[in-house]
């Protein structure tokens, strides 16, 4: 075999353990990176809605925020009411009076991001301690509401 085609040869061999190096690490940032979606597109959990889900609704919709106040006042579905665990029995309050003016409402529990487990826990304890069956939370949170285009 010529020199040439030897270190062609070698070269080849290199640049294709480099681009494998690469798509392997790619692959394992991205299963890895932080803002990487934490959920499954096409899968529900039990008590979870989807955006679109919600915007078919015919109904009036009672947004409850589970983020922190400062996230809250920072932003926030218009018309929603600050519910979390930090302030549960002030934030339950505002709850009982925005669900008394419609209480036909759909209830869809919100927090930060994919993955956040504020709106599951909101939700789980409005079923438990206030005995309301239908109250869902949003899958994606907050995140889904502003990627989707909804302005706080």
């Amino acid at each position: 075999m010529p020199p040439f085609q030897k270190a062609l040869r070698e070269t080849a061999r290199g640049a294709a353990g480099i681009l494998f190096l690469s798509a392997l690490l790619a692959v394992v940032t991205a299963w890895m990176h932080p803002h990487a979606p934490g959920y499954n597109e096409g899968r529900l959990e039990a008590g979870e809605i989807t955006l679109p889900m919600v915007q078919r609704f015919e109904g009036n919709v009672l947004w409850i925020d589970a983020r922190a106040r400062y996230e809250y006042e920072a932003g926030h579905i218009p018309g929603a009411v600050l519910l979390n665990e930090d302030d549960w029995d002030e934030g339950l309050f505002r709850f009982f009076d925005a669900h008394a003016e419609d209480p036909d409402a759909l209830i869809v529990v919100y927090c930060g991001q994919a993955g956040c487990q504020s709106s599951i826990a909101v939700a789980s304890r409005l079923r438990r301690e206030a005995g309301l069956e239908q109250v869902y939370h949003l899958k994606g949170g907050w995140t889904a509401w502003t990627d989707a285009g909804g302005t706080p």
